[in-house]
This record gives C-alpha cells, structure tokens and sequence, in this order.
C-alpha cells in the first residue's frame, strides 16, 4: 500500500490503541517508495515521465464527460454506492473473481490458506499479492517470474499496478494507454496461471477534488478497456490506494490548502475521497467493480484521529451515525484492511468490527498483511528500523513466510463465520519474493 503508513506515524498504538503523537496522526506519504526505487524493486523506466499520459481528460470532466465535482456529492441516496445486501448470508459477493472464468487450478498449498482454501460458505478465499512494479507487465522474463513466484505460494489473485509516475505528472505511465497489448498479453498469461488481476494504481492527493480527474479518467479507460473486444482475459476490479493520511505536505485544491496534519479538515478530506469513489463507480458503469485498501483504524474514535464521530457531506443534507470505516466498507465494493500486525490476535481485533460492517454491507473484505521491512545482515534476515514502518510488529519479514501462513490460519478460524471474509493480502511482491529480506 504503498509502503506502509504506519500506526506509529498515524497516532495509533500497535495493539490497535491510540496514541497521541506532536503530529497528531501525520503519516508516510503513501506513494513514495514505489517510485523512487527505495524497496529496490524497481528499475528506472519507471521514473520516465514521457510515456503516455491520462487520456487527455480535461480538469473538469472525465472522457465519459461526467462532471468531476458534479454528480459526485450527489449520491442520490445515503448510503451512496451501497447495495442492499439482502440479508447477511445473501449479499457477499465472491471478492471479484466469480466473472474473471479462472478456475482453481489447484496450486501447492501454502500452509494452509492457499488458492484452495474455501470459507464456511465453500467460497474459494483469496490469497492476493500487491505487485507495485509495472515492468512485470512490460517484461517478459519478470511476467514469468512473477507468475511463477505467485503460483509457488498459492497466489490467486494479483493486485498490478497499472498506472504510476511522479506525483507531478501522474500517471506518466499509464499501461492501458501506453501498453495496451503488453497487458493483455500479461492478463491471458495470468488467467492461465490460474490468477485474477485487479487493475491497481494509488497517490496520496489524487482524492481531492481538484486531481479527481486523473483517477477518474483512469476509470473511464478501465471500462473501455474490459469492453475492447481485445481483451479476452479481463481484470475483475480497480484497485485503489488512495490514502488520505499520507497527504502530509501542503496541497492546493479548490483555493483551499489542505494537510492530514490539521485535523480539523480530515472529516473534509475523507468526504472528498468517499465523493471520489462514488464518481469512480459512476465512470465504471459495472465494467468491473471497485474495490479500496483501507486503514484499520478508520473507526477509531479518539481526539488524536479525530475523523469520528464522522459527518457525511451529500447534497440531501450531513448525515450522521456511521463512522468513517462504515462509509468507506460500504462505498466501495469491496475493501482490503491494511491489517498489518505480525501477531494474529491483534489481526483479529483490528479486523472484526470492519468485517461486520462488511457483512452488513454486503461487500467482501481481504485482510492484508505486510512483508516489508528487512535485511540480511551478517547472514541473518532482521527488521531494519530505517525500512520506513513504524515498528517491527507491522511486518512478517523477520518471522517469515511459515509463521505468516500460521497466523493467516489462525485468524481464518476465527473470522471464518463472518460472511464477508474473503481472504487474505500479501504487501508486497518486491518484499516478499526476496530472499535476502523475507525469512522463510
């Protein structure tokens, strides 16, 4: 996600408490490290700011010509981009992949939570891997790689970054325009292979109004690009990593300057992601749905978060009476919980309200979990404290991919009655396929 906002960094205790911190809950700038290489995953074709851009969408629509600030408050409805869940065994969907025709191609079991391992409902779970470098798309030998590195550790489902470039000129790259044919090759491999793909892409500010444009216009060819004839493997969901937390410098929009550190606007700041994902929604048109990474305290309540008691801004007037991890499970349709502990009794608590909100929701919820975070030295494979997370019990890199495989089984067991439990994420392939900083 993009590495890690950590709970230190964000006023929050790693059981899940809440500290209070000078900064109030000022994070880590949530797409730095994958471009500037820091994780060491990345070659640097992926700084070149020249090769396609967003489409041509202009400031003020998208190419669907859907208003970027109208029509996005106007949800017509509370419960903007919610469904009616129908009760709470009848409205989970199976996590994006009941229309992307891959089957279980019955990969290595990877200790128990693998590609084959099915909820109480027999719904096949999820093991999904965040894959922050495009080149995997583009080169032939690290697609390959990839696939198989996946397929040895009971992936199923991809996350694949699909647009990326500096902040100033996002997305530079954008491989539905630039690569179009790459990518189609890439999601025929995939499916082959046995693998779902969700169409990732995140930036800390592209939620406020005045960068709508881009993710929206991202959405907009996203559609266009499943509805291309063309592509006959097709990606089962956009995948967004928009953090508003990790907007922790200054940034104009709408004549208004805004910060996470101030926390009088993150109510504000929040609202204007919410308005995005409606309007993303709105640009996909059902072409595939649109699923979110989101914090796992987002409904804390405490004056260091200081986002709940959290107000709703629509046009039919404030609403109140849901915090904001409750709007954002039901706004999206479908969410991965950055859950990142490496102890699977915390996992746990910090999952399960937002898997009741999901229930309730009718939407799915992957719980993700983090691998960054290390480094051999003299031999051994230990957390680096300059790795940029807030501690040590983020991540499973020192333990390793045994111990993460046990808690996944643990927490199954223990969330398994929740209807919208679909599974597990693992952040990231850069971390987790090298040796020199993932135990085993």
């Amino acid at each position: 996600m993009p590495p890690p906002v950590t709970d230190e960094d964000a006023g929050l205790a790693t059981d899940g408490s809440v500290v209070i911190t000078d900064s109030g809950m000022v994070a880590q700038d949530s797409g730095s490290e994958q471009l500037d290489g820091s994780t060491g995953d990345f070659d640097a074709s992926i700084e070149d700011s020249g090769v396609a851009d967003s489409g041509g969408v202009d400031a003020g629509t998208n190419d669907s010509g859907i208003s970027v600030d109208s029509g996005i408050r106007d949800a017509g409805a509370i419960d903007a981009g919610t469904r009616d869940a129908g009760g709470v065994d009848s409205g989970i969907r199976d996590a994006g992949r009941a229309d992307s025709g891959i089957a279980d191609a019955g990969r290595p079991d990877a200790g128990g939570v693998d590609a084959g391992a099915t909820s109480d409902a027999g719904v096949a779970l999820v093991r999904a891997m965040w894959v922050w470098d495009t080149t995997c798309v583009t080169n032939a030998s690290k697609s390959s790689a990839l696939r198989a590195f996946a397929v040895s550790k009971g992936i199923n489902t991809l996350y694949l970054q699909i647009a990326d470039g500096p902040d100033d000129s996002f997305p530079a790259n954008n491989l539905m325009a630039a690569q179009p044919a790459a990518l189609r090759t890439f999601l025929n491999a995939a499916a082959a292979d046995g693998l779902s793909v969700e169409f990732l892409f995140g930036r800390s500010k592209l939620f406020l109004t005045d960068f709508q444009y881009n993710p929206i216009s991202l959405a907009t060819q996203a559609r266009a690009f499943v509805n291309n004839p063309a592509t006959v493997s097709k990606p089962t969901a956009m995948h967004i990593d928009i953090e508003p937390h990790g907007l922790r410098t200054d940034t104009m929009s709408q004549g208004t300057t805004w910060n996470w550190g101030n926390a009088a606007q993150r109510i504000a700041l929040l609202n204007q992601l919410f308005d995005l994902m409606v309007a993303m929604k709105t640009a996909l048109q059902g072409s595939m749905e649109l699923h979110a990474d989101v914090v796992h305290w987002l409904d804390t309540t405490n004056s260091a978060t200081a986002i709940n008691p959290f107000t709703r801004t629509l046009t039919i007037g404030n609403v109140t009476g849901k915090n904001a991890a409750q709007w954002a499970v039901e706004t999206a349709d479908g969410i991965t919980l950055m859950d990142y502990s490496d102890t699977a009794s915390v996992i746990t608590s910090q999952a399960t309200a937002k898997l009741g909100y999901a229930t309730t929701a009718g939407n799915p919820m992957v719980i993700g979990v983090e691998t960054l975070g290390c480094k051999t030295s003299g031999g051994t494979i230990m957390y680096d404290p300059n790795a940029g997370l807030g501690s040590e019990a983020e991540t499973f890199c020192n333990e390793g991919n045994a111990a993460m495989n046990a808690a996944f089984n643990t927490v199954r067991q223990s969330v398994t009655a929740y209807p919208s439990f679909a599974g597990f994420a693992i952040h990231h392939y850069g971390s987790y396929s090298d040796s020199t900083a993932m135990a085993p």
